[in-house]
């Protein structure tokens, strides 16, 4: 018997993204998969809707009692059957040679983790400029042993992922779930000695929209910090966002006081950790 991809799918209200990310998963050339829908009671469409590909694909869906996609993952990865999980956001989209490419790989370099290249839907000259450097910033990441990750689209080898414990839940909350879950999990993988492997061969395309809905300063923002509070160390900020297609509804103007008041908190913290580094 050959190699099975299971692919993880988390949804909260996803009714309008999700079957388009379906349909790309239909439409592989490469048909050796599963895919897993883990559901928090949406309150639209979304289950309806996915289950209308039960006919065109090996399609299971996964009620969740817990809105986390952390929990949500994790419950997931359970429930998989394949040797490798593929864990992607439901407002992502695949090219047809997607799971094709990862069996390359799979049979190329024999990764334990596997970053995916990112690619974006869009001709804006902004959003280009940004991933090339998002992908160059991975790579880069990846030679000098530095934690950075992106939990839209991760690729485990499912023994590995089940020995790292899966991604940890933090958060106790209904709606909201910490934003580096997936840099911690990242962290984790770099202590137990493995590299993970960037593929420039399998692409996912990466949804813009929570640059749209809060505008392209705070998101970036919000990436800074995160990636400064991992180099640093500080342990203690936290980057919190609301999980669920509900919420892009409606765009909104960038919140530019609590940002100012994020980066003040901040500036604060480097500098207590400087002082105690050089012990001033």
């Amino acid at each position: 018997m050959g190699q099975l991809i299971s692919v993880i799918i988390p949804t909260l209200n996803e009714e309008k993204m999700l079957p388009h990310l379906l349909k790309d998963l239909s439409k592989q050339t490469s048909r050796d998969l599963e895919i897993i829908v883990v559901d928090a009671n949406s309150e639209d469409n979304t289950v309806k809707n996915a289950e209308k590909f039960k006919k065109e694909l090996p399609l299971k869906i996964i009620t969740s009692k817990r809105r986390n996609l952390a929990y949500q993952r994790n419950l997931g990865a359970k429930k998989a059957k394949g040797d490798f999980l593929v864990f992607i956001d439901a407002d992502c989209r695949v090219p047809t040679g997607f799971i094709k490419n990862i069996f390359f790989e799979i049979r190329k370099t024999k990764p334990l983790v596997i970053f995916p290249s990112f690619s974006i839907n869009t001709s804006k000259v902004i959003d280009k400029t940004l991933f090339s450097f998002t992908n160059l910033g991975l790579q880069t990441s990846l030679k000098f042993k530095m934690p950075f990750a992106s939990g839209a689209c991760l690729i485990f080898e499912k023994h590995f992922f089940e020995f790292l414990g899966g991604f940890k839940v933090v958060n106790k909350q209904d709606k909201e779930i910490l934003f580096p879950e997936d840099m911690e999990l990242t962290q984790r993988v770099f202590k137990s000695g493995v590299t993970p492997y960037f593929s420039k061969k399998i692409k996912f395309k990466f949804s813009m929209r929570r640059f749209e809905r809060e505008g392209y300063l705070k998101v970036l923002m919000d990436y800074l910090l995160i990636s400064l509070n991992t180099l640093l160390g500080i342990g203690d900020i936290k980057i919190k966002y609301k999980m669920g297609g509900d919420f892009y509804k409606n765009l909104r103007k960038n919140e530019r006081e609590k940002l100012i008041k994020n980066i003040k908190v901040f500036v604060e913290k480097i500098n207590k950790k400087i002082k105690e580094k050089v012990k001033i």
